[in-house]
């Protein structure tokens, strides 16, 4: 298998955090419930993904990161990466801040399989499953990033949690998460999913249903600020959705691009769910035709956007 350096990675060479199933890698953690893959074509996924992120966000993330990051001669600054995956966040933001030590946490790093000679020095990256407590200290912490990290648990409290826990006063939590489910651009098309795209929403139901039957994983991304406010750890939670066009944009040649990289992620990510669908009982044959009638309706309908819910709270 090819990772997108183009290095053969072997299943022999995998070592004990990963394992092969029906032709994909997964990791092979037994405490963490994340279903999707763990391989190259997976992470070529979620490194488009991210520059698409990056270039609606205007940046690698969105509140007053700079002022919580501004150097202190007392202490050094640390930020830690939740679900690191590939690690480009925290090579990105190394570069941006290089007085800061960040540290990217994954069940299993994709970072060893496609190794980066040109890693900053204050980068690292640990192996660590956010369901179990990490190593780092009380109040010690500046940045707490969580990025698509609800499938990481069954219970995303446990992430505020361990991030009040290891936060400075004033430090900052930032999370984003994808709304699982298929959405019209509210103020350009008068349309419902289960109407307009009911093959999309279809897929989604079932992948909600087999995510929540198998692995406890439920749909967090729009409860998320209650939780934090919930918590009584966090000051003021600020929230922004951004939506993110799939396929073609009228109008707009920027949007445009950005919406026929995204398609591209979301037919990979189907591919990557099959999996979790097999796991849940449904036939090859079933998954295939789950997945055509779903792509009939992105490859065909105008409007379709996915959501990105972006929440940050400084910790009280």
């Amino acid at each position: 298998m090819s990772g997108n350096n183009g290095s053969e990675v072997e299943t022999d060479d995998l070592g004990p955090y990963f394992t092969e199933r029906n032709g994909r890698i997964f990791h092979s953690s037994l405490t963490s419930p994340y279903p999707l893959p763990s391989d190259p074509d997976e992470n070529e996924r979620l490194d488009e993904q991210h520059e698409i992120l990056r270039t609606l966000l205007g940046g690698n993330y969105v509140g007053p990161i700079d002022d919580v990051l501004t150097p202190d001669p007392d202490r050094e600054k640390i930020v830690i990466d939740v679900g690191t995956g590939m690690g480009q966040w925290c090579f990105e933001m190394g570069q941006a801040f290089p007085h800061v030590e960040f540290y990217g946490l994954d069940i299993a790093l994709a970072v060893p399989i496609a190794p980066r000679e040109d890693l900053p020095p204050n980068v690292h990256f640990e192996i660590h499953d956010i369901n179990q407590q990490t190593r780092f200290a009380d109040r010690s912490v500046d940045v707490v990033h969580a990025r698509a990290a609800s499938m990481t648990v069954t219970d995303f409290n446990v992430i505020i949690r361990e991030a009040a826990r290891i936060l400075v006063q004033g430090g900052m939590f930032l999370s984003g998460e994808w709304g699982r489910f298929p959405a019209f651009h509210p103020d350009i098309y008068d349309a419902v999913p289960t109407q307009n795209a009911p093959n999309l929403t279809r897929f989604y139901d079932v992948l909600n249903e087999s995510l929540q039957n198998q692995r406890g994983l439920g749909i967090v991304a729009r409860l998320v600020p209650q939780m934090i406010h919930a918590s009584n750890s966090f000051g003021d939670v600020t929230t922004r959705p951004f939506y993110v066009p799939i396929g073609r944009w009228q109008g707009d040649e920027a949007l445009s691009e950005i919406g026929r990289r995204f398609r591209r992620c979301v037919r990979k990510y189907m591919e990557s769910c099959r999996g979790i669908l097999l796991e849940a009982g449904y036939s090859s044959e079933d998954i295939n035709a789950l997945c055509a009638h779903a792509w009939d309706d992105v490859r065909n309908l105008r409007g379709l956007i996915s959501i990105y819910y972006t929440a940050y709270a400084p910790r009280l």
